[in-house]
């Protein structure tokens, strides 16, 4: 009996999602489970607006630098 007392257990652990990553432990899954709510509720519409605008405005800058410099080396070779 003691047999499929154990063998129940291991099939509970396997049928467990962390099964295949025996060093995670419950509790650091849980305190990453809070971190990730905690990020998700400091995420408004505004904020990732915010983002959005600052990422298009850091590309539309280095595109403009990006050209500003190959016209300075298309007009002064020797600078290269």
């Amino acid at each position: 009996m003691e047999d499929g007392a154990d063998g129940g257990q291991a099939a509970a652990q396997a049928a467990s999602p962390l099964a295949p990553f025996p060093r995670i432990t419950r509790a650091a899954v849980e305190a990453l489970r809070y971190r990730a709510e905690d990020v998700a509720r400091a995420l408004t519409k505004n904020v990732i607006r915010d983002v959005r605008v600052m990422s298009i405005s850091w590309d539309s800058l280095l595109r403009c630098l990006d050209q500003h410099l190959r016209c300075t080396l298309a007009e002064r070779p020797s600078a290269a």
